[in-house]
């Protein structure tokens, strides 16, 4: 079986992982995003922006993007923190306005 090749761009910024992979491909807002990575290109993996953040993400902070439920369904790490609820217990997934 042909091995598949590592995406370099893809790989995170702090600990290598390949995101492309680990299907660990997400779409923050860009204030939040811009806050854990300043220099804006490049990936991180959930563990290292939730390292970054200083908390686990949840689904507000997600950007509204049709691509974060195409993971989310693909990925539990994603999707355990794309569907989280806030600290209300309001369902966050109420408020996505996409269908697959």
């Amino acid at each position: 079986m042909a091995r598949r090749k590592k995406h370099s761009r893809q790989c995170c910024l702090d600990c290598g992982l390949d995101t492309f992979e680990a299907e660990e491909y997400y779409v923050l807002h860009d204030e939040l995003w811009q806050r854990i990575n300043p220099q804006i290109e490049g990936m991180l993996c959930i563990s290292c922006a939730e390292k970054r953040l200083g908390r686990k993400l949840n689904g507000a902070d997600f950007a509204d993007v049709p691509i974060n439920i195409v993971h989310a369904e693909r990925s539990p790490v994603i999707a355990s923190r794309f569907w989280a609820r806030d600290k209300n217990g309001m369902d966050l997934s109420d408020m996505r306005g996409y269908e697959i």
